[in-house]
């Protein structure tokens, strides 16, 4: 499934450390504004990710899991 490999690779890169907007998922994969969009958005829901800063320039973190 796309979305689920989008979904994977985006969180691989965020618990590596790297911040992400959603202009890294559209040139890594090649998908639309709205498509990256949604699946953040569905990260976002799911409490995986959230919404760093501004909206022009902020980015994407993961969320630390509880313990």
């Amino acid at each position: 499934d796309p979305a689920n490999q989008r979904r994977r690779w985006a969180l691989d890169q965020l618990g590596s450390g790297h911040q992400l907007r959603r202009e890294d998922l559209e040139k890594q994969f090649g998908v639309s504004p709205r498509t990256a969009k949604r699946d953040f958005q569905a990260m976002r829901d799911a409490g995986e990710v959230e919404f760093v800063g501004p909206a022009k320039t902020g980015h994407y973190r993961r969320v630390a899991t509880p313990r």
